[in-house]
């Protein structure tokens, strides 16, 4: 199992290194092209999530192998809303995905 963590400003430059990083990531655990590209799509969403709550600094860090697990929080406690759009996106490109009450998002691919 490998980690990678990434720590960085809630901003429009570190949202796209965190996409870029995702797809990366999922493809070297033998994520397909497209669930790749699905996996990086819902980390943005994500990220947009938190951008849109106020949050100044975001912490990802990915946990990966055969599949990919990514934990998208600020370094402060946030109370987020999730749009019927935004969920949508979520669990569509997802296997998995739990927020919990400090605005921690939890997203999960399986390799197929």
């Amino acid at each position: 199992m490998r980690t990678v963590e990434m720590r960085g400003p809630a901003d429009v430059v570190f949202l796209r290194l965190i996409r870029s990083a995702t797809f990366a990531l999922a493809a070297t655990a033998g994520l397909s092209l497209d669930d790749s590209e699905e996996l990086a799509l819902a980390a943005d969403e994500a990220c947009n999530i938190l951008v849109a709550a106020d949050a100044v600094e975001l912490k990802v860090t990915f946990v990966y192998e055969e599949r990919v697990a990514i934990t998208i929080e600020t370094t402060s406690p946030l109370t987020v809303k999730v749009d019927t759009v935004s969920e949508l996106i979520l669990t569509s490109m997802t296997d998995g995905l739990s927020i919990d009450s400090n605005g921690v998002i939890l997203l999960e691919k399986e390799a197929t």
